[in-house]
């Protein structure tokens, strides 16, 4: 593994969230973490609607997210961590893992 100084951390794994297999993307660049909708509903997740929503700048252009995920369970390797994930549409993606984690 190759870190440049200046260039997001980028790598895609199989991880468990919320005890389901998922597609992930760790992603140093994103400032949230997100998942799909379709990950959402197979993996039962609880959702809130936030009062704010967050903009997030894509390759297909400015999308928001006006629903979260809470507490949401990713474990790797023998740790476990908690986050909450914002509902977007993602291809072809479970989870988006932004910088909280990438450490």
């Amino acid at each position: 593994l190759i870190l440049q100084p200046g260039r997001p951390f980028v790598m895609i794994v199989t991880l468990p969230v919320n005890s389901v297999e998922a597609l992930v993307l760790f992603y140093s660049g994103s400032s949230f973490s997100y998942v799909s909708l379709d990950f959402a509903n197979l993996a039962n997740m609880s959702r809130q609607e936030i009062s704010q929503p967050v903009r997030v700048s894509s390759p297909g252009g400015l999308l928001s997210c006006s629903t979260v995920c809470p507490g949401c369970d990713i474990s790797i390797e023998d740790e476990d961590f908690t986050t909450n994930l914002f509902i977007l549409s993602l291809q072809p993606f479970d989870v988006i893992l932004g910088m909280f984690i990438v450490v």
